[in-house]
């Protein structure tokens, strides 16, 4: 457009991912993610997300690094735009509100003694939630779900306090990106159903959030 106006554009590339020289470190590193043994893993752009699970698919481990970040590692993105990256993928992501490496750093510092002892939050009206590993309480009791609200709950408590979108609630469900909306407000309704209606609050053109009691 600008030189359909008779501007001389002149592009200039800021920065490009490129394959290591030596891919053995990468490769390492995603098999010690996918044998459960990495607590998280760092990404500060969504090409370096992309290209780290591309490197997933070269070494057959898709699934199990997909898995991995499911269950307890994070997958620590310095931004919304890169946690977009994982969406494609379900996986469950946590970032900063402002977008600086030192943030996220100081995220992390927090989020991994919580990850080990459980976190627990404390909902509207004063509902108290406590996660340690696959087990949800509510005040103190018990609560079963079925995949697809957990699936929810997991990527919201990521998030808390945050709009998760649509698009990524869809991405996390069971039955992935072939879904419907639809198919996200049956989960979300369900894990209101187990939560408290007020639990989780629809912000409405945007997505869901978690109600914390802040």
């Amino acid at each position: 457009a600008l030189r359909r106006q008779g501007a001389v554009v002149e592009t200039v590339t800021v920065y490009r991912v490129e394959p290591a020289e030596d891919p053995e470190p990468i490769f390492g590193m995603i098999e010690r993610l996918a044998a459960g043994t990495m607590d998280a893993v760092t990404f500060t752009s969504a090409p370096a997300a992309a290209a780290f699970m591309d490197a997933a698919i070269s070494a057959g481990l898709r699934d199990e690094v997909v898995a991995a970040f499911q269950a307890d590692a994070v997958a620590s993105c310095v931004g919304p735009v890169t946690a977009a990256a994982f969406e494609l993928w379900g996986i469950p992501t946590v970032f900063p509100e402002r977008s600086r490496i030192a943030a996220m750093v100081k995220q992390l510092e927090t989020e991994l003694p919580i990850r080990r002892a459980g976190l627990q939050l404390e909902l509207a009206g004063g509902i108290q939630l406590l996660l340690h590993g696959d087990e949800v309480l509510v005040d103190g009791s018990p609560v079963k779900l079925s995949p697809a609200p957990a699936a929810v709950l997991q990527i919201l408590v990521a998030n808390p306090g945050n709009v998760v979108s649509r698009q990524a609630l869809l991405a996390v469900l069971p039955s992935g990106t072939a879904g419907s909306e639809h198919a996200v407000e049956m989960a979300v309704a369900r894990l209101r159903s187990a939560l408290g209606t007020r639990a989780v609050q629809t912000v409405v053109k945007r997505g869901y959030r978690l109600a914390v009691d802040l």
